[in-house]
């Protein structure tokens, strides 16, 4: 009770329409939510209301590639190349260079904040790799750190390879299942009464706060959290 009379507060207080916690200690779990999911309707805010992941769906394309490691299906030090021939950016030697442990670690060094909307064909993340053969390369691979969306596009390209699943299926198969988590990358799945839509203020800070359609980024950007949807309970699965 009291948690949740804090969360409240706090969601007040940062004019946050609707939030929920959870807590996972030694095995223990316990959640709390706050404020509304959409303020067109009112519907509240539950522990099994469903978020965007957003990029919490890079912890799992990493999950997919380590364990992908584990079998000996793929090296943390192997070049890309390696797996994905036709992986290129602007730069020939970087591309050569720029290995798995790069990309999970957005040390590559190449221009990562790339947004483009391919289609919905199961081929979008094949295609957003080829799309980076002019790519800017800021650093020498290994350098530096530098968050990088496009990097975890070609990881979840890189799971497809290896596996011979389109990433969904590969997030349903090898993250999903074995947890027991519900995930979803398409938000037409969901129960519009069980969805926490996005919210904007475009004015002042005492204009209204006005919902939006339920956000969802271009199918080949899914590896990096475009549009995985899950609850605070499927992130912690017992």
């Amino acid at each position: 009770m009291l948690a949740g009379l804090r969360l409240d507060e706090l969601r007040r207080a940062h004019q946050i329409v609707g939030a929920v916690a959870g807590v996972s200690v030694h095995g223990e779990r316990a959640a709390v939510a706050a404020g509304v999911a959409d303020v067109r309707t009112g519907a509240p805010v539950t522990t099994q209301t469903w978020f965007m992941a957003g990029s919490v769906t890079k912890a799992m394309t990493a999950t997919m590639v380590n364990s992908l490691v584990a079998q000996g299906r793929l090296g943390l030090d192997d070049p890309v190349r390696r797996h994905l021939p036709t992986f290129r950016v602007a730069d020939p030697e970087a591309s050569d260079l720029i290995t798995i442990r790069h990309l999970l670690t957005h040390t590559s060094g190449f221009d990562g904040d790339i947004w483009i909307d391919l289609g919905e064909g199961d081929d979008a993340i094949a295609r957003f790799v080829d799309s980076l053969d002019g790519t800017a390369q800021l650093t020498p691979p290994g350098a530096h750190f530098s968050y990088n969306n496009a990097g975890f596009v070609v990881l979840g390209r890189i799971v497809e390879v290896t596996t011979g699943l389109r990433f969904e299926d590969a997030l349903s198969t090898l993250i999903a299942a074995p947890s027991g988590a519900r995930l979803t990358s398409d938000a037409r799945r969901l129960p519009s009464a069980d969805l926490a839509v996005g919210h904007v203020r475009t004015g002042r800070d005492t204009d209204p706060i006005d919902a939006v359609d339920p956000i969802e980024g271009p199918a080949c950007l899914i590896p990096a959290g475009a549009r995985t949807w899950t609850r605070v309970d499927d992130l912690n699965p017992s």
